[in-house]
This record gives structure tokens, C-alpha cells and sequence, in this order.
């Protein structure tokens, strides 16, 4: 009783939850990164620099990367 917006190459209907799902775990892990590149600048900034908030700002950066790129290709299916 879902809504189908599409198929993945696998022949899996995606649904609107499915879309909705990766979109949320999208802007979240995009708040993380901002929230981690300004902790990050907080220590540069103070002299002294862990690295662990750029270690991580890159970690959410390369999740959201991934995640749009399955958006486009149409992956996302549960």
C-alpha cells in the first residue's frame, strides 16, 4: 500500500519511504560534516589540532557522496 516511484536495476520497487529514508540520512550525516569542519576549525584556530573532527568531517563527506550517488543511480531500494 506504499507508493512506487521506480525500480533499481535489480527490479526492487522503490517506494516513497525508500526515498524519504535516504534523503533523512542524507541532511543528517550533512550536519554532522558541518558540525565536525567547524570543530575542526575551533581547534586550528585555538593552535592545537586532535585531527579527529577533520578525520571525521571527511568520513561524512565521503557518506554523503555516496548516498547521492545512489540516489542517482537509483539504488536505494529496501
Amino acid at each position: 500500500n506504499e507508493i512506487k516511484i521506480g525500480e533499481d536495476r535489480k527490479g526492487r520497487e522503490i517506494k516513497l519511504t525508500d526515498a524519504s529514508n535516504i534523503m533523512s540520512s542524507i541532511l543528517g550525516d550533512y550536519e554532522r560534516y558541518v558540525r565536525y569542519t567547524a570543530d575542526a576549525e575551533k581547534e586550528k584556530d585555538s593552535g592545537y589540532s586532535s585531527g579527529f573532527y577533520e578525520k571525521e568531517a571527511k568520513e561524512y563527506a565521503k557518506k554523503i557522496s555516496d548516498r547521492v550517488k545512489k540516489v542517482k543511480n537509483m539504488d536505494y531500494a529496501w
